[in-house]
């Protein structure tokens, strides 16, 4: 068993925004482009759309709502008073001293010289509303003694004289301006119908095209997985390999859609509402700007202190589902011995890492979130200070201030989802990161090339199998197979005996080329193995084990794996010509019958029937048997020799066998013994000879 459970690159991970990663997926989006450039431009329309909204709402106070006029003192008031205001913009009232400023030309006078004209009593500070003329309203003005001036059918009053008017004669009066605002409640509600429009297609468009992405790659990487050499399955936990066509790619699928459009409509959104902001009051935005260098820099040391967290729960879940796979699959055995308790303490401690792990994530968490709402409130609070003082002394209106409040919490939005964003993103290039490393493991040397490449003769495979000079290892120098130099005689069946480790499978996972020797070579009919393409290879060379791997399907289906065109007759006269039909028929559903995960449902002995069925269906040139009948029982031991009799009839075959009795038949004995070839030749030849051979058949056979 691993301790570490095979994650020796976890902690390796490169940057959080890998440019060069990004590149390799773009690739899988390419075909897709048109979905996501639809789902940007519909984010962008999206977001005009809500930067649209307070501004809206700035339009209606000051137009309609409260629309401010000032009221300027010209003739008999210091001097300057006839000077910058003599001009159409001014209304005449029925006091010939006194006229009225609009708001707009107040806000947009020079800030000295309106304070300067408001101290020499020029310009009223305090703002007045204009209502048409009605004579009851005068009247009822001039009872309640309020301030007000009257001039070409209007009244202008200030705001805190409207409470003297009844609400339903005010209603009355404000006519004009209650339709201007219905009818920018209009326009708000056809624009949020329309980005409810926008956002439907934009969220229809960005799930296809990142489903369609996931699709794709998921495929890619299972192609590429059942193209890699088999040594790096022998090394790899199962469980790995399953987070990383599931887990990570569904990670992808979030920074699809949370991510790559919505970082375009942030950034829109951000400038939207900067540039909107310098055009209502440009001082007031600046403290706006003053804030950002503090907003970056915590945003800056949040990625710095989450990067690392965020790996190690990833590496952690990942040895989690590792250890999952390894505990559930050999449960019997763990039950056997008694380990529960072993097994669940070192369960529970990768656990307690995980959770140490969310525990700092949490932490780092709890201190940035907080901290970006306290600058989003200063924010408020700076605004709605100076805010404040702009409207009281005439450089703000009301709507503006309104619009600048809603714009900041807009502003501070993307920022304080930041977080869940970069956590996003940071997961989902670590899940890049980790697919693409397992995408670039290399296949074995061969694979999927077309057989008309390399043009092999068609009695290539009816040739010697030689081994010159091999030595060969799994790992480093521990050598295997040492030197080796042996000879498999064409269309003869020749035996491979030897004690456990002395690199008998090595030699047939070599024939089929799973691995690559290190030194030497291995020729088949006077072809260097390795010039040869693995289609071609596996089709003519067959293997049989002693642990046979089958799959969830109907028995038919199994028996026919790798044949063209399979049907359930081809198979029948498979069993037939190896003459075990009725054994397997007796099978509740005959060759119909629904084989489980790994072929549970049905005895070994039938398994390996099946298995030496499906090496004869696809008439091997060359046939290997790795111990095929070590675990049989005597009545299956002897169907399945007489299935063998029709098997190795006219082709070469290897047979690695432990029991003797077995082998007897065979043209060529191989003693085999830490690697090297000790003694060959027949039976009765070894027999005389008294070596090594004579002493393991005497054992077998109580001697």
């Amino acid at each position: 068993m691993h301790a570490d459970f095979g994650y020796y690159e976890e902690g390796h991970l490169g940057k959080p925004y890998d440019l060069r990663l990004l590149r390799r997926l773009y690739r899988f989006i390419r075909p897709y482009r048109k979905w996501f450039v639809l789902s940007i431009l519909l984010a962008l329309l999206t977001a005009a759309v809500d930067l649209s909204f307070p501004y809206l709402v700035k339009e209606a106070i000051d137009r309609y709502i409260v629309r401010m006029v000032y009221p300027v003192h010209v003739g008999n008031k210091a001097s300057g008073g006839t000077g910058p205001f003599a001009s159409a913009s001014l209304e005449a009232t029925s006091d010939p001293t006194v006229k009225m400023l609009p708001g707009k030309d107040f806000k947009g006078m020079d800030p000295r010289q309106r304070r300067r004209l408001i101290r020499s009593g020029v310009i009223v500070e305090t703002p007045f509303v204009a209502l048409p003329e009605d004579p009851e309203v005068v009247r009822l003005l001039r009872k309640k003694k309020a301030v007000f001036y009257e001039g070409q059918g209007k009244i202008y009053l200030p705001y805190g004289a409207l409470k003297l008017i009844p609400t339903r004669r005010l209603v009355r009066l404000q006519a004009a301006n209650l339709r201007g605002v219905a009818g920018i409640t209009l326009i708000y509600l056809i624009l949020l119908a329309m980005g409810f429009a926008f956002q439907f297609f934009q969220v229809v468009a960005l799930e296809t095209m990142g489903q369609r992405v996931m699709q794709d790659l998921r495929v890619a990487l299972t192609r590429h997985l059942l193209r890699v050499e088999v040594a790096f399955f022998d090394r790899t936990p199962v469980g790995r390999l399953v987070t990383r066509a599931t887990n990570d790619i569904e990670n992808l699928h979030d920074l699809f859609t949370a991510i790559l459009v919505n970082q375009f409509k942030d950034l829109f959104i951000l400038l939207g509402i900067l540039g909107i902001l310098f055009k209502i009051q440009w001082r007031l935005a600046l403290y706006v700007v003053a804030l950002l260098p503090g907003v970056i820099l915590v945003s800056f040391l949040f990625s710095r202190w989450a990067r690392d967290v965020f790996r190690d729960i990833r590496t952690l879940i990942g040895r989690i589902n590792a250890m999952l796979q390894e505990t559930l699959s050999g449960l019997r055995v763990i039950q056997i011995f008694q380990q529960e308790t072993r097994f669940g303490r070192r369960f529970a401690e990768i656990n307690h890492q995980t959770y140490l792990a969310n525990i700092r994530q949490i932490k780092i968490f709890a201190f940035f979130m907080p901290l970006i709402e306290l600058i989003s409130v200063f924010a408020m609070a700076l605004i709605l200070w100076r805010g404040g003082v702009g409207i009281m002394s005439g450089a703000l209106s009301l709507g503006a201030l309104v619009a600048f409040l809603s714009y900041i919490r807009m502003f501070f939005r993307p920022i304080r989802d930041i977080s869940e964003k970069y956590n996003i993103m940071q997961s989902a290039m670590a899940s890049t990161e980790r697919i693409f490393q397992l995408m670039d493991r290399p296949v074995e040397e061969g694979n999927g090339e077309k057989p008309a490449r390399r043009k092999i003769p068609e009695d290539a495979f009816t040739g010697d199998v030689v081994f010159s000079h091999v030595w060969f290892a799994y790992e480093g120098e521990k050598w295997v197979l040492k030197d080796l130099n042996v000879t498999f005689p064409a269309m003869k069946t020749t035996a491979v005996i030897g004690p456990t480790g002395a690199g008998k499978t090595s030699m047939m996972v070599l024939l089929e080329r799973f691995y690559t020797p290190q030194k030497g070579e291995i020729r088949i009919g006077g072809i260097d193995l390795s010039s040869v393409p693995l289609e071609v290879l596996r089709r003519n060379v067959g293997l049989v084990q002693q642990e046979v791997q089958l799959f969830s399907g109907t028995l038919w289906e199994n028996i026919l794996l790798g044949v063209e065109n399979p049907t359930r007759e081809k198979a029948r006269k498979v069993l037939e010509r190896l003459g075990v039909t009725a054994f397997l028929e007796r099978l509740p559903d005959g060759l119909d019958t629904q084989l489980q995960e790994e072929g549970r449902g049905i005895s070994s002995g039938q398994r390996q029937l099946v298995s030496l069925a499906r090496a004869f269906a696809r008439d091997p040139r060359i046939l290997i048997l790795d111990e095929a009948t070590a675990s049989m029982d005597p009545f299956t031991e002897q169907l399945i020799q007489k299935a063998l009799k029709v098997l190795l009839h006219g082709r070469t075959v290897i047979v690695v066998a432990h029991r003797l009795s077995t082998i007897r038949q065979a043209d060529l004995i191989l003693v085999l013994e830490d690697g090297r070839i000790l003694e060959s030749g027949t039976h009765e030849a070894l027999m005389a000879r008294e070596g090594r051979y004579h002493f393991y058949f005497r054992m077998q056979n109580g001697g």
